[in-house]
């Protein structure tokens, strides 16, 4: 943080071994960081890469934002610092919660400091004039069950009743388990050694006319919250909504 500097060496780059490094300076300064420098309160390209920690002591706007991440099919989980639109992918928000069974809805847009399920189909989400907030917490609290985002790295022991995800179910980790930045995880006040995450779909299912709309403008899935092309046959959601493609 520069913001108290009278002057900075606008020829010098500050770099460090942390990619998500912000650099801050008052307005009207520059800097030579093209990247993550915010000067007064606007930063023009925030650039955050995977497997580093983030840190945003004050409040700012980018007018670009981005964060990349390998592409994997899996179910995973995201906590982004600013809200994304046009995430591809499927995203799941946290809506209820028993003893051992965890109930998520699927959202189209991803919050900003929300712990999300999360099954990318692209490397890199990209946002428009982001806010990111100072010191953000990331949790939703649904019964006894806590999802945690965090822009840090943890490591837990079996001590910490902590659970991880594993092939679209948690289990409480008895070992060593490391949850990186941009992710989250799992806490409950019960006794649950595992629990069964349900992804929440419409009842009804409608039929429609291929004439009315073009399936590739919309965001549609199939019934295990894969994203499907206009070529899939069978039942899909869009916007909440269950249909038949035939």
């Amino acid at each position: 943080d520069f913001c108290n500097a009278t002057s900075v060496d606008a020829a010098t780059k500050i770099v460090t071994g942390n990619k998500n490094l912000l650099v801050y300076v008052a307005e009207g300064m520059s800097i030579a960081n093209e990247d993550n420098a915010i000067i007064g309160d606007k930063c023009a390209n925030l650039v955050l890469t995977d497997g580093y920690a983030f840190c945003a002591p004050k409040e700012f706007t980018a007018t670009k934002a981005s964060y990349t991440r390998a592409a994997t099919n899996g179910l995973g989980t995201l906590c982004l610092p600013f809200a994304a639109k046009s995430v591809v992918g499927s995203l799941y928000e946290l809506t209820s919660a028993e003893s051992n069974k965890l109930t998520f809805t699927p959202v189209e847009e991803a919050k900003a400091n929300t712990p999300y399920l999360y099954r990318s189909e692209s490397s890199v989400i990209e946002e428009t004039n982001a806010t990111v907030e100072a010191d953000a917490e990331c949790e939703i609290v649904m019964g006894d069950w806590t999802m945690t985002g965090t822009y840090s790295v943890n490591v837990f022991g079996s001590e910490d009743n902590v659970f991880a995800l594993y092939d679209g179910k948690l289990y409480k980790n008895t070992g060593t388990l490391t949850v990186n930045p941009f992710r989250a995880y799992f806490t409950t006040m019960g006794s649950a050694s595992k629990a069964e995450i349900l992804i929440d779909t419409p009842t009804v299912i409608q039929t429609i006319d291929n004439g009315q709309w073009t399936i590739d403008n919309f965001k549609a899935y199939n019934l295990n919250g894969v994203r499907v092309n206009a070529n899939y046959k069978g039942i899909i959601i869009v916007n909440g909504e269950k249909f038949i493609m035939k």
